[in-house]
């Protein structure tokens, strides 16, 4: 085999794997999305389907209006940013020692 087919054909089978790759990490949530969707009725049908027979927003309706779920959302954001500014803050502290500092070793 010619160095030039030789690399076409192991650039292809990199993009096959690619692919397998990125199919397998987004159906999760293509699967999450299209469950979304559904009704109570259709979630449960045997066998389980992808796309939904009679697309809803109900799910969404409901989530919104009898639960607390914007609270939570920003409860879960506030967590979120001062974990993050915590570690920024403990990493900076840090870096700074670690580049001021000699350590013997």
């Amino acid at each position: 085999m010619r160095p030039r087919a030789r690399r076409a054909a192991a650039r292809g089978l990199l993009y096959v794997g690619a692919a397998v790759l990125v199919f397998q990490s987004a159906f999760p949530f293509l699967w999450m999305a299209s469950t979304s969707m559904k009704p109570p009725v259709e979630v449960f049908a045997q066998p389980p389907y992808f796309v939904p027979k009679a697309p809803t927003w109900e799910n969404f309706w409901r989530l919104f209006t009898s639960t607390n779920f914007l609270v939570y959302f920003r409860n879960s954001l506030t967590v979120a940013g001062l974990a993050v500014v915590l570690t920024m803050v403990a990493g900076a502290v840090g870096a700074y020692s670690l580049t001021r500092y000699r350590y013997p070793g």
